[in-house]
């Protein structure tokens, strides 16, 4: 049993099929595992890295950890909205971030799939780093800390004078 261990990287180990026995771990990063295909026992993870894991599809279960980062994966966010921090850039297949308005941090660089970001208002820390797909951002105006970087199709930031900290 693993439940002790405070830190875990597995990255890049291909052949690992089964991970039901690491929920105790608090920080595990399982990029580019892609013999994973079921991560509904890691609940107990603080922070989970799951960058490009094309083998996981649902995340769902995923909702009560802190930390969630999904780059360059394919997996069904929707009911991701209540995790804390997470990470999701790179993931193109992804249009509809509706739910994810109360995250408090969250990372959608280069998702050019996504193109209506209004109801991400109530974010704190915004990272939209080259999404050319957005043009009005105007309903940002209350998130902490936007990076709007490379994102050559916004038209107006006019709305964005409350923003605390640009990037």
């Amino acid at each position: 049993m693993l439940g002790g261990l405070h830190s875990l990287d597995l990255s890049c180990c291909e052949e690992i099929t089964d991970v039901s026995t690491l929920g105790g771990v608090h920080t595990l990063d399982l990029s580019g595992c892609d013999g994973i295909t079921d991560v509904s026992m890691l609940r107990g993870v603080h922070t989970l890295v799951l960058r490009c894991c094309d083998g996981i599809r649902d995340v769902s279960m995923l909702g009560g950890i802190h930390t969630v980062v999904l780059s360059a994966c394919n997996a069904d966010i929707s009911k991701l909205g209540v995790v804390p921090t997470l990470d999701l850039s790179l993931c193109q297949g992804i249009r509809d971030i509706s739910m994810l308005g109360k995250v408090h941090t969250l990372d959608l660089s280069g998702c050019d799939g996504v193109t209506d970001v209004s109801m991400l208002g109530g974010v704190q820390t915004l990272t939209l780093r080259n999404c050319n797909s957005i043009t009005d951002v105007s309903m940002l105006g209350e998130v902490h800390t936007l990076d709007l970087s490379g994102c050559t199709a916004i038209r107006a930031v006019s709305m964005l004078g409350r923003v605390h900290k640009w990037i």
